[in-house]
Order: C-alpha cells, then sequence, then structure tokens
C-alpha cells in the first residue's frame, strides 16, 4: 500500500453494517455520516471560524488544524485535506509544522506506515492483535501554547482561554485517530486499548526544541522541579531527564499569558521536522503454570550462584522446564516462580509442585494446547530425564495470584528416611503417631542454623497435620507426615540443636541418642492449581527409586557433604560410612513392609 488514500480505502467507514476499529468509528455522534470528513464537526468549525485560516497562515499541517479548530471526528483525520476542502500539499517540499514538530506529517509520509509494519512483523514474529504507545518531545506543549496565544490575540472573540486544554486534541489523540486505524488496515489485526497483544511503541524526538524548555527552566526553577521521590539508603539520585508532560503543564500554568517572554508567539518555523520514529515492539507477557516433578537430590530450583566460584549445580528445575519453553516461543526473558522450594537434596515427588512462567516479549505469541502437549513431551522425555512436567498449560495473568495466595494456607505431605542412633521400642514409637482423633502436634520452630545467614532469626509456630511411621529394621525408620506450609522438616526430624521442640528425637525419648535424616521426598503439595488436564500417574518415593535413583543410599555416600538436614557437626565421615552400610537392605525391608499392608 502506497499512500494514506489507498489505506483509507481498506476502512470502510462508508458502511453503517460494520464496525471498524478505532474508538471514535465506533461511537460517531448521532446524525453524522461515516465520511471522509464531518459536516458537522470539523467542517462547521473551519467554516463559522477564522481560527482555520489563521492557523494555515501560521504554517501548521492540515491534522494540526483539525486539532486546533476543535476537530475529534477520526476520519477527519485520515485525510485531513479532504475534510478541510483544500487541495493536498506536497510533503516533498510542505515545510515541517511548527507545532507538532512534524510528528503528525510522518503519518501521511507514502510508506511509513509500512515500514513499522514490517518491523512488527519481522524475525517471525506472531501475534492477534496489537496495541499502539506513543512518546513524542514535551516540548510540542510550549509550542500548542505559543501557536494558541497567537490566535488568542488575533481571535480575541473567538477565543477567551489562557490554555487549549480539552478543546485542542492533543498529538496523541491525533496519532491515535489515525495510525492505529491505518496500521490496522497494513496488519490485517485488532487494536485493543487494554495492553494486551504486541505493544508498538513509537518514539519521535526533536533535540533542536530542547532549548526552548531550558529558557523557560532557567525563568521558572521551583514550578520545573519534579516533586521529590523517595530512594533506598544506596540507591543513587536519578540524572537529570527531559520533563514528564506533567511538569510542562505545571510550568505553562504558571507562565500563562506570560510565555512571550520566554519563547518565541508565534512558534518559531523549523529547518526540519522529528522525522521517522523509533520502533520498539514488546509482547504482552505469556503466561504458563504447571506443576513440575523432580527425580533429582543433586538439582537446585533456581541457578545456583556461588559468587568467585560460578554453579553450584550443572543445571537447576527452573533451567530444565525453561530450555524447551523458550525455544518454542523464543521471548527476552522469563522469570519462574513456584509454589514453595524444595531443597537441592529433597525430591519433589507425587504430583508435583505448582509453577508459573512469565514469558517476556515472546516472539511466538500463539499458544496452542498441542504446542504444551509437544513441549511437555520433550521434556519428559529426554534422556536420563531428571523433571518431569504435568498440565503445562496457558493461564491468565490474574489466575497466578492464586499461586501467590496458596503460599501461607497450603498443606504438604513429605516422607522421610530417619536413622536412630538406639533403636526405639514399640511403645517409644507410638509417640510418632500423629493425627486421627488424637489431633495435630504444634511445634515452635527457631530459624534453622542452615539459613539463618539468609533469613530473619524468629520463632515460627508450625503445625504438624498428622504423621504417620512404620519399623524398617532395627535402628531404621520412614515417616510419612503432613505438615503446614513453610515447616523446616529436616529440623523436625534431628532438632537442630533444641531449636525445633518438640522433634522426633523429643518425641521417642532422650534414650534414642542421635536422631538423623537420610531422605526426604515432598509427596503432595496441597494447592489444586493450575487445572487437571488429564488423569497423571503420581510418582511415589519407592524403595527402589530411593536407593537406585539416587535416593537414601546415595546421600548417605556423599562423604563430601552432609547428610540431609544433619548437623555439620555431626556428619562426620566415619558416621555417615556407618550409616550408609546399614541402610543397604532399606530396599528389602520397605517392600516386605508394603506387602505385609504395613505402608
Amino acid at each position: 500500500l502506497a499512500s494514506i488514500t489507498t489505506l483509507t480505502n481498506k476502512i470502510d467507514i462508508a458502511s453503517d453494517t460494520t464496525n471498524p476499529p478505532g474508538a471514535g468509528l465506533n461511537n460517531p455522534q448521532p446524525g453524522r455520516s461515516k465520511d471522509l470528513y464531518c459536516k458537522g464537526c470539523a467542517m462547521a468549525a473551519v467554516e463559522g471560524t477564522g481560527i482555520a485560516n489563521a492557523a494555515l497562515e501560521m504554517g501548521m499541517c492540515g491534522i494540526c488544524v483539525l486539532r486546533f479548530v476543535g476537530c475529534r471526528y477520526p476520519p477527519s483525520y485520515l485525510n485531513p485535506w479532504a475534510a478541510l476542502k483544500l487541495p493536498p500539499r506536497d510533503l516533498a517540499t510542505e515545510a515541517p509544522c511548527p507545532v507538532c514538530l512534524g510528528v503528525l506529517q510522518w503519518v501521511q509520509t507514502p510508506g511509513a506506515l509500512e515500514s513499522v509494519a514490517a518491523i512488527a512483523t519481522a524475525d517471525g514474529r506472531t501475534f492477534e492483535s496489537f496495541n499502539l504507545s506513543v512518546s513524542h518531545p514535551v516540548h510540542i506543549a510550549i509550542r500548542e501554547q505559543a501557536a494558541w496565544l497567537h490566535l488568542r490575540k488575533l481571535l480575541p472573540d473567538e477565543i477567551k482561554a489562557e490554555r487549549p486544554g480539552s478543546k485542542v486534541p492533543s498529538v496523541k489523540d491525533a496519532l491515535r485517530y489515525t495510525v492505529a486505524d491505518l496500521l490496522t488496515a497494513v496488519l490485517d489485526k485488532p487494536t485493543k486499548v487494554n495492553g494486551e497483544g504486541l505493544e508498538i511503541a513509537l518514539t519521535f524526538t526533536h533535540p533542536a526544541t530542547e532549548k526552548e524548555w531550558q529558557a523557560i527552566e532557567r525563568a521558572q526553577p521551583d514550578a520545573c522541579r519534579p516533586g521529590k521521590k523517595r530512594r533506598g539508603r544506596n540507591q543513587k539520585a536519578a540524572e537529570p531527564s527531559i520533563p514528564s508532560q506533567g511538569v510542562v503543564d505545571k510550568v505553562l500554568d504558571s507562565v500563562g499569558l506570560d510565555l512571550s517572554r520566554h519563547a518565541s508567539v508565534p512558534p518559531a518555523p523549523l529547518e526540519s521536522g522529528t522525522g521517522e520514529p523509533a520502533v520498539r515492539l514488546c509482547h504482552a507477557s505469556l503466561w504458563l503454570a504447571g506443576r513440575y516433578i523432580k527425580l533429582s537430590r543433586e538439582l537446585s530450583q533456581s541457578p545456583w550462584l556461588i559468587e568467585g566460584e560460578g554453579f553450584r549445580t550443572e543445571s537447576s528445575t527452573e533451567e530444565e522446564l525453561t530450555r524447551s519453553v523458550n525455544s518454542r516461543f523464543n521471548p527476552s526473558s522469563s522469570k519462574f516462580t513456584a509454589s514453595g522450594r524444595e531443597d537441592v537434596d529433597v525430591r519433589c515427588l507425587g504430583t508435583g509442585r505448582p509453577f508459573m512462567l512469565e514469558l517476556v516479549d515472546s516472539k511466538a505469541h500463539v499458544i496452542s494446547p498441542e504446542a504444551l502437549a509437544e513441549i511437555s513431551n520433550e521434556i519428559n522425555t529426554r534422556p536420563n530425564a531428571v523433571v518431569n512436567v504435568l498440565d503445562l498449560q496457558a493461564v491468565e495473568r490474574i489466575d497466578t495470584e492464586i499461586l501467590k495466595s496458596g503460599e501461607t494456607s497450603k498443606t504438604k505431605t513429605y516422607s522421610c528416611v530417619v536413622w536412630l542412633e538406639h533403636d526405639p521400642t514399640d511403645e517409644q514409637l507410638a509417640n510418632l503417631q500423629i493425627g486421627g482423633k488424637g489431633g495435630g502436634l504444634e511445634i515452635q520452630q527457631d530459624t534453622p542454623i542452615r539459613v539463618l545467614h539468609r533469613r530473619t532469626n524468629m520463632l515460627r509456630p508450625r503445625t504438624v497435620h498428622w504423621m504417620k511411621y512404620v519399623r524398617i529394621k532395627p535402628h531404621f525408620l520412614k515417616l510419612w507426615l503432613s505438615t503446614q506450609a513453610g515447616t523446616y522438616i529436616k529440623e523436625f526430624v534431628h532438632g537442630d540443636f533444641g531449636r525445633t521442640t518438640p522433634n522426633v528425637a523429643t518425641l521417642l525419648g532422650g534414650d534414642c541418642g542421635q536422631v538423623d535424616i537420610l531422605s526426604l521426598d515432598v509427596i503432595e503439595v496441597g494447592l489444586d492449581w493450575p487445572p487437571s488436564l488429564k488423569a497423571g500417574v503420581a510418582i511415589e518415593a519407592t524403595a527402589a527409586g530411593e536407593m537406585e535413583g539416587g535416593g537414601a543410599a546415595a546421600v548417605v555416600t556423599d562423604a563430601a557433604a552432609p547428610a540431609a538436614g544433619v548437623p555439620v557437626a555431626l556428619a562426620s565421615a566415619g558416621d555417615r560410612k556407618r550409616k550408609a552400610d546399614e541402610a543397604v537392605g532399606i530396599e528389602s525391608s520397605v517392600a516386605a513392609a508394603a506387602a505385609s499392608g504395613a505402608i
């Protein structure tokens, strides 16, 4: 499409049965025909006042003339010279508009909007709709005021107000009347006004007019000073920047009729206009949700970077999930959030842990269930996969509040293998049967020693809703327990040097000696979100999985690091080697317990 005339032909403004894009076109005033000009607005204003002639003599472009006569009928802006019943000017020889700095003349330049459309669809970018944002020099407001005061002087009977205010549609209004509808025709995509779809941001600049603002700034330093903003202790003061529109309006209100003392009235002619705008594209974020299952005891939830030493683990749950997603949707960045987290050496089994992904400025913006199913299959079928995903689906941003609201209210279910220095009696083990008619168990947890370097030292009351056990063999137990979110399970087992009370050791009695946790699994996260897509297979912490898949034996035989949850002072290499030897028979013992119905 080579011209505005051709573009306007694509917008069916003559049909009363259609509803073309653009808020102004959707709601024309009663009694007005949908035409390239509005007899009730633009033409009446032009014929009834001298504003149009004075504006033309000032050198305004056609769209600015329509603005100053108060035209708010969008079709008139698509072809301003037809609306004014004047022959069109030659854009190649027309001087830059002294009011809009040439911003609105750019709209009428052949090929201007096609170049924006080409940028919007480059690199295989896909989108269903778009929204338009515009940034132009705030100094346009100074020139608008100067033009208004000049017209007020020429036409005192027609113009009484000191400021144009709402009487003159803004440059941004004029751009919305034109660019949004014309881009809709070029892209064949609807516009959205609520921030959905692809954001097409046009930024116009005109450095030559900055000196005009500086002159007013020197004359009105108090009015030009922006409001104070609070900042953090270590945050540097903001660098001086171009004033906001609010600051400019405040200054012009203060200057009033004295603007001629600081700026040219009428506005001075320009040697050059703004030219083509810078085009920035940004998609509204895509939101995905699902549940992940973590099968490894050597995987952190997020990238674990130690300053000066590089990454602590080769990968992370976040990276395993986002690798396939990012390659499909190609976002500029992604943000991973989960409903809580597990330690590196803790697996997450059962139906998994809810998570969400925000894909920022994704190049591909059309999500199909088939594409998400392919991504899930790719993640789940990787060789030696350490992370699986269930129920991967697209969600709305508002749905993600469910994930945040459940952080403190949900319950979690765990299973763990426990070693005891002295084998307990059946009477002692009965104290570990919590729940049922007896209700839950209230515990008090001081911030664990292992996280004191990054968490506030405080006392946290928590609830163990229920707990069951099975004796695997002498000195070894397996526990299942359901707790309030935020309960430190490792510390509940070994006591953390008395910082968690009561704990498994105190429940059993002091003659059981040291109590250590050898492996820990999350079995269920009690948050019913996102919705299940199909009946999934819950992954239970089977004995084979614990022994062969990096479970209890794998944890305790790693002499380079403490056992899961065991205080460092108690995790000597000798202790760990002895526990590993004793744990070899766990698999067969758990299997026998399962066969007898005890588990």
